[in-house]
């Protein structure tokens, strides 16, 4: 084997002949190109085609797919109709005993190298590869001709250029064109990107090319980085988890599947936007959303016909995404056209040709939208969404986020809202009154590293009468403070806020300074704590008659509130189950594996509140709850059952003069129960009650449909009244390659 090094100062004589007496030069036992060639330069009918070399590579690439037929937007996956469900990519049969990993040879950067003579040879002249990028390439044959510019490698080839590596049969370089063409089970890998395919023809100068048949593992976060040839790659990205000049990418079966995160969405109806006091974490934490999208997946396999590369971006035809590192994938998403380009740093566009979401390969839902940002923001996602609200816009409303500015550092979201009750029920209501129509926008900007600012503003009813109290409002400013501290700046004109039993609480206006403080943990007693600090100017209802003037139109007051919260929490294993030995088949319903356990929870926390006219709230606050997991949630029936029971107790001193914050349930039970009933469908409740008055705090009903790559729960609340629906898919990180999408089962 003979090994080409391209250096900076040009090609070690001690490696390459002089390239003097003949046309052609071989520098290995002849294996001239092949007819496939012919495109990149005029055939020569001295060259003979070159015999198939098998396998090597150790992972096949999938076989053609032939022509791809129209497809329906509404018509059924079917072999018949889709020809990436029809062909399941096999292996090209061996021929051959498969070969070892070429040996890479390295040069010795502490030995001198030869200056360049006077009278340079045509070997320093005519092969100057370094000048495409080429670093070094090794083969099991190579030949240059020079006449044509042209150098072919065959058999076990690898090729290092501009930070990527290429592995194939055969590589062709055309150096008059800068074309450089693999064919033959070629494996590409730059950063966090891995493709494979049967063929890849790549325009150094132009920085286009495409690969056929390809399939691989893509990072949406990096990819318009790994694909810009032209820039060098940052130092996190520089090393592959498997680089190919150690050999072919391994066979083993998939392993060591890591839950990473994922994409949750969240579509809710009822009250409309509640949160709990930021100051007072003790109260039963609650949060409704018309919609909200938040996180990304990183990591998917990816497979197409063929895909085009060029500056900015890249193009694929008749893809198919999926999350999953298994087959057969739980979820894909499968597209005639996928097109990526970089707008920015941090914000990348992906923009689908017909795409559909497809689950357990039997189900294919339309998803509408065919543009996507990828970045760390929310974002919203399908055609519309639904919500419910009695309180600001007169029940049943339909929404459409569009964002008029999105851009690294400002983004702006406007959300027109039909409201169909007023629509179509209230007398004199149609679709144009101003009565039918609402409005929020929200807006997030990033001043600079660790400094956001953050706003909503929502008009319920454009043509209300009473916009004071119906219009809503909140801007926050945050700030990154040293360890891991964090201020933030807040105002909110009508924030809607829950306190446990005494429900929903409307504080007309706040304006106030919070210091967060990060989770940190008491020395290696195994307790964690916490700690908020604040002050604001506080706008609310108020019972005591004593700070209300005679002559009022409302019960609210203005006071400052100075408060402080801090918690300890400890947990304590009581017993803990076996897993299963099976890993990947403990991963058949849950993105984990289950592990049975018992376990207890201990808490503590303190609030002191100070207000402006004197007075003072002081809680303490103890909880105790013990936590059980029993089953693996891997069989059919009945394999995973969850419980949990929970007391807390208050000791209360003075009272709040508002009402929103003032700590009411004293005593709490806390109940949660969740069963697996069939395969991937599970079901449960939790409830929380005044164990002093009686009262019901809040009961959550959910079903849960549950797998590896995917899950959807609908909640439903009917002491609150309010309810949910969350979409969740999972990201992955996994060791090995996970191959080729498998067909339909």
């Amino acid at each position: 084997m003979i090994d080409l090094l391209i250096l900076a100062q040009g090609i070690p004589p001690t490696l390459v002949p002089p390239f003097v007496a003949s046309e052609r030069v071989t520098l290995a036992p002849s294996a001239p190109i092949s007819a496939d060639s012919a495109s990149l330069l005029p055939p020569n009918p001295n060259w003979e085609t070159v015999p198939s070399y098998g396998d090597w590579l150790g992972v096949s690439s999938p076989s053609p797919t032939g022509n791809a037929k129209t497809i329906e937007a509404d018509a059924p996956l079917t072999p018949e109709s889709d020809p990436l469900i029809a062909a399941e990519p096999t292996a090209e049969p061996v021929t051959e005993p498969r070969l070892a990993p070429p040996e890479t040879k390295t040069p010795e950067f502490s030995s001198p190298v030869p200056e360049p003579s006077a009278d340079p040879s045509p070997s320093s002249s005519d092969l100057d590869l370094q000048a495409l990028g080429v670093l070094e390439l090794v083969a099991d044959q190579q030949e240059y001709d020079r006449t044509r510019q042209w150098v072919s490698a065959q058999g076990r080839v690898y090729l290092r250029f501009n930070q990527g590596e290429l592995r194939s049969n055969r590589v062709d370089i055309n150096l008059q064109t800068q074309v450089l063409r693999a064919t033959g089970n070629v494996q590409f890998q730059r950063g966090r990107q891995r493709l494979a395919g049967t063929e890849l023809e790549y325009n150094l100068m132009q920085e286009t090319g495409e690969i056929q048949e390809v399939w691989g593992e893509v990072d949406s976060i990096t990819t318009g980085e790994d694909f810009q040839f032209d820039q060098a790659l940052s130092p996190e990205a520089t090393a592959p988890r498997h680089p190919l000049s150690t050999g072919p990418w391994p066979r083993d079966p998939i392993s060591d599947v890591r839950l990473q995160g994922g994409i949750r969405i969240e579509s809710g109806f009822g009250l409309g936007v509640g949160r709990t006091d930021p100051l007072n974490t003790t109260q039963f934490p609650v949060e409704v959303k018309a919609f909200r999208q938040q996180g990304i997946v990183r990591h998917w396999r990816f497979q197409a016909d063929r895909l085009e590369l060029m500056p900015g971006g890249w193009v694929a035809d008749r893809a198919l995404l999926t999350n999953d590192p298994l087959n057969p994938p739980q979820f894909q998403i499968r597209t005639r056209r996928l097109r990526y380009r970089e707008l920015g740093p941090l914000l990348s566009e992906v923009r689908a040709d017909r795409p559909r979401f497809v689950f357990e390969n039997i189900l294919a839902l339309p998803t509408f939208r065919k543009r996507v940002l990828l970045d760390r923001r929310p974002q919203d996602a399908g055609l519309f969404t639904l919500g419910f609200d009695n309180e600001d816009r007169g029940g049943l409303y339909i929404e459409r986020a569009f964002e008029p500015i999105s851009t690294d550092r400002l983004r702006v979201t406007v959300t027109p809202q039909l409201l169909l009750q007023n629509a179509f029920t209230e007398e004199g209501g149609n679709l144009f009154s101003p009565q039918a129509w609402g409005v929020k926008t929200n807006f997030a900007a990033n001043l600079r590293p660790g400094t956001q600012v953050n706003g909503a503003f929502a008009i319920p009813q454009v043509g209300s009468d009473d916009f004071e109290n119906d219009f809503r409002a909140n801007v926050r400013g945050s700030q990154n403070l040293p360890y891991g501290h964090r201020l933030n700046l807040e105002y909110s004109y009508r924030d809607r806020l829950f306190n446990g039993s005494l429900g929903f609480q409307t504080v007309q206006q706040t304006l106030g300074v919070v210091v967060q403080s990060p989770q940190f943990q008491l020395g290696s007693t195994g307790i964690l704590g916490d700690y908020q600090l604040g002050a604001q100017w506080i706008n609310a209802d108020t019972d005591r008659p004593s700070l209300l003037n005679p002559i009022r139109k409302n019960n609210r007051v203005d006071l400052g509130r100075y408060q402080l919260t801090a918690g300890l929490y400890r947990g304590i294993s009581l017993w803990r189950g076996q897993p299963l030995s099976d890993s990947m088949r403990a991963i058949r319903y849950s993105p984990t594996a289950i592990v049975p356990s018992l376990s207890l929870g201990l808490s503590a926390r303190g609030i002191y509140g100070l207000y402006s006219n004197g007075e003072s709230q002081e809680t303490l606050i103890g909880s105790v709850g013990i936590y059980g997991n029993f089953g693996h949630f891997a069989r059919p029936w009945f394999d995973y059952t969850q419980v949990s029971l929970g007391y807390s107790q208050a000791l209360r001193g003075n009272q709040s003069p508002f009402t929103f914050d003032r700590i009411e349930d004293s005593q709490v039970l806390s109940l949660g129960f969740t069963q697996q009933v069939y395969g991937p469908i599970r079901v449960g409740m939790d409830t929380s009650i005044n164990l002093v008055t009686g009262k019901e705090i809040s009961t959550n009903y959910r079903v849960e449909y549950s797998r590896r790559a995917f899950s959807t729960e609908l909640n439903y609340n009917p002491v609150l009244g309010v309810g949910a629906i969350h979409f969740r898919i999972n990201d992955f990180l996994w060791n090995g390659v996970s191959g080729p999408i498998d067909k339909p089962i």
